[in-house]
C-alpha cells in the first residue's frame, strides 16, 4: 500500500472531538438533528441559492436495484461462504423503519437461519445505550456508538481486523468497498475504528422565499446582515427564525451547531497549539514537517495533511492556553446574543420541536442540516413533523444559504461548517462467533449489495438522506444528486483542531455540559452579562477537566509528557 495512502489512513483526532460532532451534528430534521439520527439524513450541502421549492420526486425506481447489482469493482457478488445462523438485535437511533427492515430481510433472503430484530429508538437514545452497556449481557448488537464516547474502546468490536477481511457480498477486501475509507475516524491510541459512517452532513440555513420577497430581504452573507434580516422579518409579522432552544439543542443540536461552527472561525490559529511536534508520538516527518499555517484555506488542516495530539489539546485546556476567558469568546457570544432570543420563537428555552414554525410558514428561517432536501415533501404531510396538522400542509418555494461569517477584530478565520461522514455505526463486543456473525451482516449493510437497498426503501418510504453515500456501487437518484451537486461546500469546522472541545463545556463531558447549559440559558435570558457567565464557565471547565479527561481513559500524568503515546486503558 502506498505510503500517502497508509498516511490518509493514519492519525484522526479522536478523543472528544469527534464525539463532539458524534452526537451533535446528526440527523432527525424534525428537531434538534443530533447526529445519531440518520432519518437517515442529514447532508453535505450548503449554499443553494436556487435550490428551490419542494423537492422533486425522492423516490429512486431504478438506481439503486441497479446498483445492489453492481458492487463497483466490475467482480460478480459472492454468496457468504458460512452458514449463518443466531439472531441480530439493530437498536439505532432512527426513525427509518423502512430502510432498517428492508436491509434485515435482503439479509436473511441469504442467511435464513439468522433472525433480525430491528428496534429503532429515537429519543433517549444515550441515557437508554448506556445503561444497556452497563449490564453484563447487552441486548444491542447494532448502534450508534459515538454518544457514549467514554464507552467505545471497551465496549465496542474494532473494525480493522473485518475490514481486511474478503467481503462475500462483493468479492473485495472490504475496505475496498469504500470511496475514501479516510474519512472514517480512527482512534489514535489503539489504532482501530469503533464506528463506520456510510453518508456524509452539512449544516446550512434554510429560508422561505415568499417570506423574503414579501419583506423585501435576500440572504444574508455576514451575521449582523442576519441581525438586520430578522429584525425586518419580525417588524413584518413573522417569526425570524425556527430553533430549538432545550437542553439536546444546545447540546447536541442546532445551538450547539453555531457555537462549534463559531468557535472555529474565532480559535482557528489555535491549531499550532495542538498539532503534532518533532518528537511527539504522532508526528510524521513527511507530512508535518512540510506543513504550513494557511488559516484562509478550508482544507489546510485536514486529516491527510497534518496529524494532530489530542494530549496537546488537553493540555492546552488545562494550562489555559486554550479558555474562554477571553475578547474572542466575548466578541462571540456577543453576536449570539443579537440574535438569541431577540429573533427565535417565543418560549425558546422550552422548545423541543420548532421545525413544524417553519413547514406552517410561521417562521422564515431555519437552522437545519441539508438531509432536509429529500425528506421536505414527506414532512408537509407527516402530523409529527409539521406540528399536528392532519391534512398536508402546502408546499412553499425555500432557498439555502451558507454560514453568514462574523466580522470583528478577534475573528481568525472564514467561516467553515459541519461537512463530515455521519452514521456512527458500533458492534457491541460479545463472543466471537456472535462478533463475526453481526459483522458478516455489517459486511452486507455497508457495502453496494446491502446498501442499494437500503437506501431504495429509505427514499421510497419519503425518508432523507444526508447526502451522497461514501460506498462504491451506490447511486443516489440523478434528481436529487443534481441538488446536492448544486450546494457549495464552505469546508469542514469539525477536525479535532477547531477549539470545538471547549465551545460547549468540555469534551461532551456530561456534567460540564450541563452545567454549560445552565450558564448560557442564564446568560441569553438576561440573568447573566457576558463577562459574569464566561467567568462561570471558566470555573466550571476546571472543575469538570479532570473527570472530562479521564472519561476519555486518560490521566493527568499523560499530560506532563504530551509528546508519549498514552497508555490504553479499560
Amino acid at each position: 500500500m502506498p505510503k500517502r495512502r497508509i498516511r490518509k489512513l493514519s492519525m484522526v483526532l479522536v478523543f472528544c472531538l469527534m464525539a463532539t460532532l458524534l452526537y451533535a451534528c446528526g440527523g432527525n430534521n424534525s428537531n434538534n438533528a443530533n447526529t445519531t439520527t440518520t432519518n437517515d439524513a442529514n447532508s453535505n450541502a450548503n449554499t443553494a441559492t436556487n435550490n428551490s421549492t419542494t423537492p422533486a420526486d425522492t423516490t429512486n425506481d431504478t438506481a439503486n436495484n441497479d446498483a445492489a447489482a453492481n458492487n463497483g469493482s466490475g467482480n460478480e457478488p459472492a454468496e457468504p461462504a458460512a452458514e449463518w445462523q443466531g439472531e441480530i438485535n439493530i437498536n439505532v437511533s432512527s426513525t427509518n423503519k423502512a430502510g432498517w427492515n428492508a436491509v434485515a430481510a435482503a439479509y436473511t433472503a441469504k442467511n435464513p437461519k439468522v433472525k433480525i430484530n430491528v428496534d429503532l429508538k429515537p429519543d433517549g437514545y444515550a441515557d437508554w445505550l448506556r445503561a444497556q452497556l452497563t449490564s453484563a449481557t447487552p441486548t444491542p448488537d447494532i448502534v450508534n456508538g459515538n454518544v457514549v464516547a467514554d464507552l467505545i474502546k471497551t465496549k465496542f468490536l474494532g473494525y480493522n481486523s473485518y475490514l481486511q477481511q474478503l467481503n462475500p457480498y462483493t468479492n473485495n477486501v472490504w475496505i475496498d468497498d469504500f470511496k475514501d475509507f479516510a474519512t472514517q475516524s480512527k482512534d489514535i491510541t489503539t489504532g482501530d475504528y469503533y464506528n463506520l459512517n456510510l453518508e456524509t452532513v452539512q449544516v446550512a440555513w434554510f429560508y422561505n422565499k415568499s417570506i423574503f420577497e414579501k419583506v423585501g430581504v435576500t440572504p444574508p452573507t455576514t451575521w449582523d446582515e442576519l441581525v438586520e434580516v430578522s429584525k425586518k422579518i419580525k417588524a413584518a409579522g413573522y417569526i425570524p427564525i425556527a430553533l430549538e432552544g432545550d437542553y439536546d439543542s444546545f447540546w447536541s443540536g442546532s445551538v450547539g451547531w453555531l457555537m462549534r461552527i463559531y468557535a472555529d472561525s474565532y480559535l482557528r490559529s489555535k491549531f499550532k497549539d495542538v498539532r503534532c511536534q518533532p518528537g511527539d508520538f504522532c508526528y510524521d516527518e513527511e507530512v508535518d514537517g512540510t506543513w504550513q499555517e494557511n488559516i484562509a484555506d478550508p482544507h489546510n488542516d485536514d486529516d491527510a495533511l497534518v496529524n494532530k495530539n489530542p494530549l496537546r489539546q488537553w493540555k492546552a485546556i488545562q494550562d489555559h492556553t486554550l479558555n474562554v476567558t477571553n475578547d474572542d469568546y466575548k466578541e462571540m457570544y456577543t453576536n449570539f446574543k443579537k440574535l438569541i432570543p431577540e429573533y427565535v420563537e417565543n418560549g425558546f428555552f422550552g422548545t423541543k420541536k420548532a421545525y413544524p414554525l417553519f413547514l406552517s410558514q410561521k417562521a422564515a428561517m431555519r437552522l437545519d442540516g441539508a438531509w432536509l432536501i429529500t425528506s421536505f415533501d414527506k414532512d408537509l404531510t407527516d402530523s409529527e413533523k409539521n406540528g399536528g396538522s392532519k391534512t398536508a400542509l402546502p408546499a412553499f418555494e425555500y432557498g439555502v444559504f451558507p454560514m453568514p461569517k462574523m466580522e470583528g477584530p478577534n475573528v481568525d478565520a472564514p467561516v467553515r461548517t459541519i461537512e463530515v461522514p455521519i452514521g456512527f455505526l458500533s458492534v457491541v463486543k460479545k463472543d466471537q462467533a456472535h462478533n463475526d456473525l453481526v459483522m458478516d451482516f455489517m459486511k452486507f449493510y455497508a457495502s453496494a449489495p446491502g446498501y442499494s437497498v437500503y437506501l431504495d426503501a429509505t427514499l421510497k418510504d419519503g425518508q432523507g438522506i444526508s447526502g451522497p453515500p461514501i460506498l462504491k456501487g451506490v447511486q443516489v437518484d440523478p434528481k436529487i444528486q443534481e441538488k446536492f451537486d448544486n450546494l457549495t461546500l464552505l469546508g469542514n469546522s469539525e477536525k479535532g483542531n477547531a477549539m470545538g472541545a471547549v465551545s460547549r463545556g468540555v469534551a461532551d463531558f456530561q456534567p460540564s455540559v450541563r452545567e454549560w447549559v445552565s450558564l448560557a440559558q442564564e446568560y441569553f435570558s438576561g440573568k447573566k452579562t457576558v463577562d459574569q457567565f464566561l467567568e462561570a464557565y471558566q470555573k466550571s471547565l476546571d472543575k469538570n477537566f479532570e473527570g472530562a479527561l479521564k472519561s476519555q481513559h486518560l490521566e493527568l500524568s499523560d499530560l506532563t509528557t504530551p509528546e508519549k503515546k498514552p497508555p490504553e486503558r479499560k
